[in-house]
């Protein structure tokens, strides 16, 4: 590789690196603002039934020192208006920059992994070596196991099933989800850890693979078929992952810890608007709690109210096989 390209390569991660430690700032920032304004706003709403009379006695008892306005929000208001544009913005340059990483990790692994290296200060890591010694060395062993003896036959084979199993279900995942994407963005974007909420009902409309009519399934059998590929999705990525549908749903398939199910019930049930409302309390609860958090949606709504939260909103063609 040239050396050019590995500082190019060293550059858009390092501007990666520095817009990732804004975003975090502002979040904190942003969040330290709301919590003064929300305050601000209450000690004015407390105060607006009985200043004028305070204001009046203060004048009466010649205490102009006790004489307290109320706090302006005008100026705080500004400033989270302020912050929030500009972390909308913030992460729509750092969208541009997380899908040319992801591309090129994609394209060109050994490259991602020496500029990382050189921003790190680590030992850039030898990947090509290590394939090309490791493969001659790997099959010597396997041509002697038949002149063994023939438990040594049932060792190798015990040992080659779980791999063709895992990679059988990987397999069948990359027919559904964008799974090297979504390792890579976890990777370099998102970090581990990240919680994931997804809008179901959104996935069940738009989704082709959960078509009700071409694939011949009641709704309740897509939600379940939904449920359980998450789960299965949810042991190659970490983090957690919630569904939110927009009317009750009892699931009739096992999943993991790692999966919640949300439901839209009472008079707001089968509003998608309601939904959607869910869904943005559940990533402003996660963000209060300083988590990573991922909506998946094909809502343009819901897309842009969730992304001034300084949420990662995820379009369904960049999660789903489409």
């Amino acid at each position: 590789m040239y050396e050019q390209d590995i500082q190019l390569a060293r550059l858009l991660l390092t501007k990666l690196d520095e817009m990732t430690s804004r975003q975090e700032t502002l979040i904190a920032d942003l969040k330290e603002a709301q919590g003064k304004l929300i305050e601000s706003e209450k000690v004015r709403e407390e105060r607006s039934s009985y200043e004028d009379v305070l204001a009046q006695a203060a004048e009466l008892l010649e205490r102009p020192d006790l004489k307290r306005e109320s706090p302006q929000t005008t100026d705080l208001q500004e400033k989270v208006e302020t912050m929030k544009l500009e972390l909308s913005e913030l992460e729509g340059v750092m969208e541009k920059h997380n899908e040319l990483v992801t591309q090129l990790n994609n394209r060109a692994p050994n490259l991602v992994s020496v500029a990382r290296a050189e921003i790190d200060g680590t030992e850039p890591p030898a990947i090509v070596e290590e394939e090309v010694e490791e493969e001659p060395a790997a099959e010597e062993p396997v041509a002697e196991v038949p002149a063994d003896d023939e438990p040594a036959e049932d060792v190798v084979e015990e040992e080659a099933e779980p791999a063709a199993e895992d990679a059988e279900q990987e397999n069948e995942l990359d027919k559904v989800f964008t799974l090297k994407d979504l390792k890579s963005k976890e990777t370099y974007t998102f970090g581990r850890g990240a919680s994931y909420v997804i809008d179901a009902t959104s996935v069940l409309d738009r989704v082709p693979h959960y078509d009700l009519h071409f694939r011949a399934m009641s709704e309740s059998e897509a939600r379940d078929e939904l449920i359980g590929d998450v789960d299965r999705l949810s042991r190659e990525l970490s983090g957690d992952f919630f569904l939110v549908f927009n009317s009750w749903h009892q699931p009739q398939v096992d999943f993991s810890n790692k999966v919640e199910i949300r439901n839209v019930f009472g008079e707001d049930e089968g509003i998608k608007n309601a939904a959607n409302e869910l869904i943005r309390e559940l990533a402003g609860e996660m963000v209060a709690r300083e988590k990573v958090v991922c909506v998946v949606t094909g809502d343009a709504d819901l897309t842009s109210a969730v992304s001034g939260q300084g949420v990662h909103a995820i379009s369904l063609s960049d999660f789903f096989i489409s």
